[in-house]
């Protein structure tokens, strides 16, 4: 499918701001001033993550803050259906989030600002005073745990940390195995990728440890004559409850309507100004309609039509989670 600004009636905006000093965030309660890089501007999509700081969410009502002690994570589902949820958490210094250890469940988190330490949660969390500079996770840095749990812990004097957690579970059975196509399930970007198919196969998970990857380290997968790139830290066989990556857009760089047939799509703006459209079942009608601020996550239910849209003026840049994965497949495929 190509990209259509003229489809995309309206839509999600996850935007990056362009120049150095104070931008807006447009939100429905009001606006953020934000601080971010200079050269993160123009058309194009970013060819490298931004630096933010923690406090730019702090003002954001839909981020989540863990000021004493420690903040625990249910790994309980408060939607039925849900194969997964999906916060934005700022850490201050001395503080922990823990997702406790449930066979059932995969734990993951993307440090976007700050530094963290992490460690399963069981076996026990590793102490405070054992955390050295060497173990230190610094801002881009994906984390996952598959039935152990999950420990982010900032350092009393370190800085505070911004973090997007994800819980994530079996998908229901009904939902059945994700089978996506570049061409066929709303392949992001104006690029075609043949119908290459791409099947996430099902497997039995085992406990792995702590699963760190800088996304330094994790290359970038571009289409659409640069208009979008991804990385993808965590996917195929061993990430079956959960994908997990960034998404990078221009800031004229628009998503047709699409859908996900057997994939809920979980996404948080590190920045953000635009908006999120999602279309009920009935032809034409309407779901509801969201703007999008920095930290707010958005979760679309498998079967939903949905779109999105640049403001125009600033390029994307979201944490991005499939679950179950399989819907990006289509950005490796797009890439080729």
């Amino acid at each position: 499918m190509t990209l259509s600004r003229a489809r995309a009636t309206a839509a999600l905006g996850v935007a990056l701001v362009a120049a150095l000093g104070a931008a807006r965030c447009r939100g429905s309660q009001g606006t953020t001033d934000v601080r971010v890089p200079e050269g993160f501007g123009g058309r194009v999509a970013p060819r490298e993550l931004p630096e933010i700081s923690a406090a730019d969410w702090r003002a954001s009502p839909a981020v989540r803050r863990c000021e004493t002690g420690a903040c625990r994570v249910s790994t309980g589902f408060d939607d039925e259906r849900a194969p997964a949820k999906m916060n934005a958490w700022v850490l201050e210094p001395g503080t922990s989030l823990r997702v406790d250890a449930d066979e059932t469940v995969d734990a993951l988190a993307m440090v976007v600002a700050g530094r963290a330490y992490a460690s399963v949660a069981n076996p026990e969390p590793r102490e405070s005073n054992e955390l050295d500079e060497q173990s230190a996770i610094t801002a881009w840095t994906a984390l996952r745990s598959s039935g152990q749990g999950l420990y982010v812990y900032v350092g009393p004097s370190d800085p505070p940390a911004a973090v997007v957690l994800v819980v994530a579970r079996d998908a229901p059975a009904s939902m059945g195995t994700e089978e996506v196509s570049a061409d066929s399930d709303a392949a992001v970007g104006d690029a075609s990728a043949g119908g290459a198919k791409v099947m996430v196969e099902r497997r039995a998970l085992a406990p792995q440890g702590l699963q760190v990857r800088r996304l330094a380290d994790v290359e970038w997968l571009s289409w659409g004559q640069g208009a979008f790139r991804a990385k993808i830290a965590f996917d195929g066989p061993s990430a079956r409850r959960a994908s997990f990556g960034v998404l990078v857009g221009g800031a004229s760089a628009n998503v047709a309507e699409h859908v996900h047939e057997r994939s809920y799509e979980l996404i948080t703006a590190v920045i953000a100004d635009g908006m999120v459209n999602v279309w009920g079942a009935g032809e034409g009608a309407l779901g509801h309609q969201n703007v999008v601020r920095a930290g707010d996550p958005q979760v679309i239910a498998a079967g939903m039509r949905h779109a999105w849209v640049g403001a125009g003026t600033v390029p994307l840049v979201a944490v991005q989670a499939y679950a179950p994965g399989g819907p990006e497949q289509r950005f490796r495929a797009l890439s080729r």
